[in-house]
């Protein structure tokens, strides 16, 4: 006779259970962070002036929540949570990466400028770490090109990813062009 309650079982369900968790919290901090930058894009431009409205009784970016809220139920529902989260971390990883070399690139311009803050290790701290950020992005685009090849993959999930986040450029250089004829630039 086996015990009504195995061990086995028991910590599978509660690794699902964590996990479960942990993507619900992830998700929630990643759309209310974003809907905070797609607040200020609409505060800041004309054309997205809906998205920049404070709901008064909460005082939250309400309609850049709804926004954040329908693009996630897009998302979802066109592909699966693997597809998504491959996209979002190749996509995340290139912004770390930049920001770093940002970070370099305004020390070197900027030599006699007093800092508020000091980067420990600098500039090999810093420096390993966009070397780091490019090897595993190429790394990542070989490896998504191979499993597409191999018929692994239906998809390039690396480059679609940069396709998506590419596709807001357009939309931002016609707001911004609107927006210095309205300031009169």
């Amino acid at each position: 006779m086996q015990p009504k309650w195995s061990g086995v079982r028991s910590g599978g369900g509660l690794v699902a259970a964590l996990v479960v968790l942990s993507t619900m919290g992830a998700t929630s901090a990643n759309v209310l962070a974003t809907a905070r930058v797609t607040y200020a894009v609409g505060a800041q431009f004309k054309g997205l002036s809906w998205v920049g409205k404070v709901r008064p009784t909460s005082r939250t970016p309400g309609n850049a929540l709804l926004l954040q809220l329908a693009w996630m139920l897009v998302l979802i529902f066109s592909g699966s949570f693997d597809m998504l989260t491959d996209m979002l971390i190749f996509v995340s990883w290139f912004f770390y990466g930049m920001l770093a070399l940002g970070v370099i690139l305004q020390r070197t311009r900027g030599k006699g400028t007093p800092r508020s803050y000091s980067v420990p290790g600098y500039p090999w701290v810093p420096g390993s770490f966009v070397l780091f950020t490019a090897a595993f992005l190429v790394i990542t685009v070989w490896s998504d090109v191979a499993d597409y090849l191999a018929g692994r993959s239906v998809l390039i999930n690396s480059l679609l990813g940069t396709l998506i986040t590419c596709a807001g450029l357009p939309i931002y250089l016609l707001l911004r062009r609107g927006r210095h004829r309205d300031d009169g630039r």
